[in-house]
């Protein structure tokens, strides 16, 4: 139960602080706003597997397409699947502790988001200007959310293990 409202809040916390701090920031670096909500999904799918990363990433996607979305259940499908792909793929096959194969994973990842977004909301309406979305949109997000990564990645995983003694303590009270 803990786990699930640690969940709720550091959704709604990484939502707040994309949506306002970083929305200021990004006011005076050319609009740019690391993908919080990408980089939390990301990290606890590489933490806790695929059925934790579409958990996260169904609650990051609604709360985007309630508030930014103009397709109700675009960005929430959007997480759900890179939070499922990536829990799928880095679970239990990239060690948590190493943080450097973890931040390429992000990156690689949130390049990848980028690439799905532009193709599903620009491409498919004739809007070909890959090349500036490329350089001016994806790879700045990609890097802006690797630089905040750097910070928020150990406080998540720090969070997990917390969780995860909690949880173990919990259960040999009860044995």
């Amino acid at each position: 139960m803990r786990r699930i409202i640690a969940y709720i809040l550091i959704v709604f916390l990484s939502f707040l602080l994309q949506t306002t701090v970083f929305q200021t920031i990004g006011s005076y670096l050319s609009d740019l706003v690391p993908n919080l909500l990408f980089l939390l999904v990301a990290s606890f799918g590489i933490l806790r597997g695929e059925k934790t990363g579409l958990l996260l990433g169904f609650f990051s996607g609604l709360m985007t397409d309630l508030v930014f979305g103009s397709y109700l259940g675009f960005y929430t499908l959007l997480f759900m699947f890179f939070g499922f792909m990536i829990g799928i793929l880095f679970y239990q096959s990239v060690e948590p502790d190493h943080f450097l194969p973890v931040f390429a994973i992000i990156a690689c990842g949130d390049l990848l988001f980028g690439f799905v977004e532009y193709v599903l909301l620009f491409l498919l309406r004739t809007r070909f200007h890959f090349r500036f979305y490329l350089l001016h949109v994806m790879i700045p997000e990609m890097i802006y959310t690797v630089a905040v990564a750097v910070l928020l990645y150990p406080f998540y995983l720090f969070l997990d293990e917390v969780l995860q003694t909690d949880e173990s303590r919990r259960a040999k009270k009860f044995v």
